[in-house]
C-alpha cells in the first residue's frame, strides 16, 4: 500500500464522564460570531456557509520549563480573542529549513454559520506526516491542501483540526527525561498533547454547537496510528 494511502478510522470517543458547561464569567454569546469557552471569548470568521474559529490554545505553550513536560491546560484570557487566523505550526523540517514555533498547541473549529436546531456530531482530523511533519492548517504537499472541513460541515458536522508537538520535541525518549517524571517514562509528549486536546473538546465544543458526547476521530497514516494509541490509553471513558 502506498505511503499516501489513507487509513481512516472512526469511533465514538468520550474523554470524561460528565459534560462541563462551556461558559466563562463575563462572556456572553449575544454576538453569533463569538463563542464563550472556559478560557474566554473567541470571535470566529465567516468562510462561506461556515464560521471558523482558528488558533485557539488548548494547552499552555510547551516552552522553557514546559519543554519535554506533560501537557498543561490552557490559561484564560480577557477580552475577545481573534479566531480568524491559524496558530503557528509546530517546529518541523520543511525542505532544508526548520519552520514553525514551539508555541503551537492550538485547535481549529468549523461549524455551520446558521445555528443548528440541536448539537451536532464532531469530527476530529488527525493528520499524517509520521509525527514529524504537517499541522492542522494543511500541507503544501499533495498539490497543496488547506483543511477547512467544508464537505463535513455542510452535512451537519462540526469539524476540528489541531497541532501537536512533533519530532524530537514531541517524541524524544531519554533516561534523563524518564527520571523527571513519576511514571519514569518519556517520549510521549505528542500523545499527551492529543489527550489534552480531546479533554479541551469535551469541555468546550458545546460552545461551537458540537455534541461533547459524539466526538469522532479519523485520520491518515500517522494519524490513524495515533487513533490506535488513544484507544489504548487509560483515558476515563
Amino acid at each position: 500500500m502506498a505511503h499516501f494511502t489513507k487509513l481512516l478510522a472512526l469511533f465514538l470517543f468520550a474523554v470524561i464522564a460528565s459534560t462541563a458547561s462551556a461558559q466563562v464569567p463575563g462572556c456572553t454569546a449575544d454576538d453569533p460570531d463569538v463563542a464563550c469557552i472556559l478560557q474566554g471569548a473567541v470571535r470566529g470568521v465567516v468562510e462561506g456557509d461556515m464560521l471558523a474559529f482558528k488558533g485557539i490554545p488548548y494547552a499552555r505553550p510547551p516552552v522553557g520549563p514546559l519543554r519535554w513536560k506533560p501537557t498543561e491546560a490552557a490559561e484564560g484570557w480577557s477580552g475577545v480573542r481573534d479566531g480568524s487566523r491559524f496558530g503557528a505550526i509546530c517546529p518541523q523540517i520543511i525542505g532544508q529549513e526548520i519552520k514553525g514555533d514551539e508555541d503551537c498547541l492550538t485547535v481549529n473549529v468549523w461549524r455551520p454559520r446558521v445555528k443548528p436546531a440541536q448539537a451536532l456530531p464532531v469530527m476530529v482530523w488527525l493528520t499524517g506526516g509520521g509525527n514529524h511533519l504537517l499541522s492542522g492548517q494543511g500541507s503544501a504537499g499533495f498539490g497543496g491542501l488547506t483543511y477547512s472541513g467544508e464537505k463535513f460541515v455542510l452535512q451537519g458536522v462540526v469539524f476540528v483540526s489541531y497541532n501537536l508537538r512533533l519530532g524530537v520535541l514531541g517524541f524524544l525518549a531519554h533516561p534523563a527525561l524518564d527520571a523527571e517524571r513519576p511514571e519514569k517514562i518519556s517520549g510521549n509528549y505528542g500523545s499527551l498533547d492529543q489527550i489534552a486536546m480531546l479533554r479541551w473538546l469535551k469541555e468546550n465544543i458545546a460552545a461551537f454547537d458540537g455534541d461533547p458526547n459524539k466526538i469522532f476521530l479519523f485520520g491518515t497514516s500517522a494519524g490513524g496510528g495515533n487513533i490506535c494509541a488513544l484507544m489504548t490509553s487509560q483515558l476515563p471513558m
